[in-house]
């Protein structure tokens, strides 16, 4: 990915509200946030801020969605990642994605074949 290290920031921002629209992070969900964060150089206690947010308020991924242009299918593909790491694609995330998708202008389609291609990745492991 060519992106920026804010673009990246915006990544792991939007990765904890993925994580979080059920209410919860889980283990898994955790630990791959976690790699983003420690890639980005994002400390211990402004990762467990965003993440705290991200899972007790409900308005805080629409604010995190400065889209990211740039590497809109980059953008989804991480965020899809994170959401599948417990092995469910639960209602929440999969609604706070379409948003995402929408708003990166990803249409439909591409939106449905990434999914399906995470998904199968996921099945495999």
């Amino acid at each position: 990915m060519n992106m920026t290290p804010t673009q990246r920031v915006e990544i792991l921002r939007a990765c904890c509200c993925i994580a979080g629209a059920d209410g919860e992070t889980t283990t898994d969900e955790l630990t791959q946030i976690k790699q983003l964060a420690a890639a980005e150089g994002v400390g211990e206690a402004s990762l467990n801020a965003m993440i705290e947010r991200a899972e007790k308020d409900p308005d805080f991924y629409k604010q995190q969605f400065k889209i990211l242009k740039a590497e809109p299918m980059a953008c989804l593909d991480a965020l899809l990642r994170i959401s599948v790491a417990n092995g469910l694609f639960k209602k929440s995330e999969q609604r706070v994605l379409r948003g995402l998708a929408q708003q990166l202008e990803i249409d439909e389609a591409d939106f449905n074949a990434k999914v399906s291609t995470i998904l199968n990745e996921q099945d495999k492991n």
